[in-house]
């Protein structure tokens, strides 16, 4: 099945951002009780017996085209998120509490977390972009709702939403004009998902396990914003730059681009072989 060209309005709203989409079902769902545990990769490095023992290094992954990258290995209780790229766009934060991931240092998004980092137009990516990141729900958003992930007002972000429907999906939007999804990620237990956008691709991948995972993609009849507003939020929606929706789970390891990433190297983060992440649905 090919998705439609144009996710046309929704019914989420959620204080001021609006999510738009289609109606239908979550596509090419994987199995829901995939064990992640043996197959899950920190920051591109494999498990080991099937756990994880290496710790994270900073700024793993591609490092072409790398905008900024939170590792979080610096703590999160000190006020600053340190960006361990070249570029050192440190955030500001509040509200998030040390968590672990295999023996990689995370975060925990408390209920009135705040992150974000100062505005650069380097952030501005209407051309292209890829946005990367772990993610560990305790909980998954009600019906109606949304759980910001990254989010740089007005162009593009990520986040978790559950339609009117109850699909919950894992979205890769153009704020206040389309989408991408793939089936959400499971409460408790790690994903990696990635967006990106290549100037006429818009796709969304999960890895969760290598029994469960999704890559799609589609060409969007509206590309996002020429520019975005008050730096990239982490771990939450924004509007005005006033944080809301916020996670409910812990992250590790964000990462965004200045162009699209390729499948193979998103799976490499994953600590996958090159085809780990096929397209289920693309145009």
């Amino acid at each position: 099945m090919k998705l439609p060209m144009l996710r046309f309005l929704f019914v989420v709203t959620v204080a001021g951002c609006s999510f738009h989409g289609m109606s239908s079902a979550v596509e090419s769902a994987t199995p829901a009780d995939a064990d992640v545990s043996a197959d899950a990769a920190i920051d591109g490095k494999p498990p080991i017996d099937g756990a994880i023992l290496v710790n994270a290094v900073p700024c793993t992954g591609p490092q072409t085209g790398l905008v900024a990258c939170y590792e979080l290995e610096d703590g999160v209780d000190d006020g600053v998120l340190a960006d361990s790229s070249a570029n050192h766009f440190d955030a500001t934060t509040s509200g998030l509490t040390p968590a672990m991931h295999g023996s990689s240092h995370a975060a925990t998004v408390g209920a009135a977390s705040m992150t974000y980092t100062p505005t650069t137009s380097m952030f501005d990516r209407a051309a292209g972009y890829t946005e990367m990141m772990w993610v560990n729900p305790v909980t998954l958003p009600d019906t109606g709702e949304a759980y910001g992930l990254l989010d740089h007002e007005l162009q593009y972000a990520m986040a978790l939403v559950t339609d009117n429907g109850d699909n919950i999906e894992s979205r890769c939007i153009h704020t206040m004009s389309s989408y991408e999804f793939t089936a959400s990620p499971l409460p408790n237990k790690w994903s990696l998902l990635a967006c990106t956008w290549d100037g006429t691709n818009l796709c969304a991948m999960r890895w969760t396990a290598s029994n469960d995972h999704e890559r799609n993609c589609f060409v969007p009849g509206v590309a996002p914003a020429a520019t975005g507003m008050h730096g990239l939020a982490i771990g939450h929606l924004s509007t005005a730059g006033s944080a809301h929706d916020q996670f409910d789970g812990a992250i590790d390891s964000i990462h965004l681009y200045d162009h699209a990433l390729m499948s193979s190297e998103v799976c490499a983060a994953a600590g996958q072989a090159s085809n780990c992440l096929p397209c289920d649905q693309c145009d």
